[in-house]
């Protein structure tokens, strides 16, 4: 951004440029606090990990957003409060911070981007997994494959692109709602 601002390579850069590069500069500064949501992700993936090895049916609901009232029955009282203190602390940032991404959008994009490996190992099942599973197409197991595969990718964005996405999940997103083809 400096170096086209600073005119570097002898052309002239449109105001337009300009204003979406100054805009760029307030969003990142507006988000700085986006970290702890990449930090929450990176706990997110140590939690599916452990789904998918103890009870990978976890993984349906939250790739679903269908709730987590299946988290009771699965997982020990401590387990229980990280997990509902994750997924609280995610509620709060958005709560605190209510918009979205710049438009639900960006947030079904930066989602898309996220959901690419999954949707490359796994086709349209990614994104339809209900009738995947009644049909047998997908397994629990590999539902959790899908959500870590995601999730690692979100895990590995810009903290200002996490914390969008995060946001986008907190607002009662899922990663199947993203609903196209990366």
């Amino acid at each position: 951004a400096r170096l086209l601002a600073s005119n570097a390579g002898g052309e002239q850069i449109s105001q337009a440029t300009q204003r979406t590069l100054d805009a760029d500069g307030r969003l990142a500064l507006e988000r700085a606090g986006d970290a702890a949501q990449l930090e929450r992700a990176g706990v997110l993936v140590d939690m599916l990990r452990e789904f998918s090895v103890r009870a990978p049916q976890l993984c349906v609901p939250l790739w679903t957003g269908q709730g987590t009232a299946a988290v009771d029955a699965a997982l020990t009282p401590a387990q229980q409060r990280a997990y509902l203190r994750l997924m609280g602390d995610m509620l709060l940032s958005a709560a605190r911070e209510p918009r979205p991404p710049p438009s639900d959008d960006d947030g079904a994009d930066l989602m898309g981007r996220a959901v690419r490996q999954a949707y490359a190992k796994y086709g349209r099942n990614a994104f339809d997994v209900p009738a995947a599973l009644r049909d047998g197409r997908v397994t629990e197991m590999q539902v959790c494959d899908m959500a870590i595969l995601t999730f690692s990718r979100v895990r590995s964005m810009r903290p200002a692109e996490a914390g969008a996405l995060m946001r986008w999940l907190a607002h009662g997103k899922a990663p199947g709602d993203a609903g196209v083809a990366p």
